[in-house]
């Protein structure tokens, strides 16, 4: 049997290995028999101050220096017809977007986010597994041996949170059609060119589960034929593998476009999907314009998704062969 354990100076990134083995031996044959758990903690970037930056030795928003355009605090770029077009705007750090004068100019330089701290610098991990082997010879010149394996594998990887984009940006034709005009959080009451929002209340996680177990049994022998020594091998091998995967994080587009379109304040004060003529049922508004803490829980539960794929194969092998020496 043997152990290890060991972690950073910094106290973190603990590791666990534990690894037993037993196994017996006679004349006729032998067995053994292995179990062994491995674990790794993760770490983010934000554990070390080299990764908790974009780019160490610059200001971690500064986005020519690698930090990201997209915040929760946004980046808008709105559009009034028959006027110049105006500098893209941010919402101010503590105020509620619902005023024209919450927002100022955008500044490359300083109002970027930081992607870095929130990733991972060394991914979690674990895995445990069982491993059995022998082999007994039956009588003389016919060996059976058989071999078992089971594991099974924990792993996850983390980023920062995902990015709503509106306008010239937007990754489809569904969003790039969203105009947040007619949306009753947006206080300019004007079309939206361009409009950059970074949800901050959730990471992309993505979470994969393995399992493995595959057996193989056979029979070795030898035989006299011709005056020569053959050698015989008869095999089976079954391999069962099933992974599933869970990724968090992101959103529905099409939810998006919804809860991104037309609403309205009602006369109760809720802000709903739709107008006051047509309202839409069964619909949460989003709002991107009022920063981390105009972004609720409920628009997250209505337009996030879970994502979950599952793979499994099965495989069955036999194997027959023969060989020897040919004849001077």
């Amino acid at each position: 049997a043997r152990s290890g354990l060991g972690e950073f100076t910094a106290g973190d990134g603990r590791r666990e290995l534990y690894d037993m083995r037993l196994g017996a031996a006679s004349e006729r044959g032998g067995a053994l028999l292995e179990a062994s758990y491995a674990k790794q903690d993760g770490l983010l970037g934000a554990d070390r101050a080299v990764s908790s930056v974009p780019l160490p030795g610059f200001d971690p928003h500064d986005v020519r220096a690698g930090a990201s355009s997209t915040t929760p605090f946004g980046r808008f770029r709105f559009f009034v017809p028959g006027a110049p077009v105006p500098p893209d705007r941010v919402l101010i750090p503590g105020r509620t977007g619902t005023s024209t004068s919450d927002f100022r100019p955008y500044d490359a330089r300083v109002d970027g986010f930081n992607t870095a701290a929130g990733g991972n610098l060394l991914a979690p991990v674990e895995q445990t597994a069982l491993r059995a082997a022998g082999n007994y010879a039956l009588f003389d010149g016919v060996t059976a041996r058989f071999s078992a394996l089971a594991s099974e594998r924990r792993s996850e990887q983390r980023l920062a949170p995902a990015l709503v984009l509106l306008g010239l940006v937007a990754p489809d034709s569904i969003l790039r059609a969203v105009d947040l005009a007619a949306s009753a959080y947006n206080p300019y009451r004007a079309p939206v060119r361009l409009a950059q929002f970074r949800p901050s209340d959730e990471d992309r996680v993505f979470a994969q589960d393995t399992d493995t177990v595959v057996f193989d049994a056979g029979l070795d022998g030898e035989l006299s034929l011709l005056d020569r020594t053959w050698h015989w091998r008869l095999g089976w091998r079954d391999a069962d593998r099933e992974r599933a995967d869970i990724t968090t994080g992101f959103f529905d587009n099409a939810r998006l476009a919804l809860d991104l379109g037309p609403s309205f304040r009602a006369a109760d004060g809720v802000v709903r999907c739709g107008t006051a003529q047509s309202p839409i049922a069964d619909c949460v508004p989003i709002n991107v314009l009022g920063g981390p803490g105009g972004f609720t829980a409920a628009m997250r539960d209505y337009a996030g998704v879970v994502s979950q794929s599952s793979l499994a194969s099965s495989q069955t092998q036999y194997l027959a062969g023969i060989d020897g020496a040919l004849a001077d």
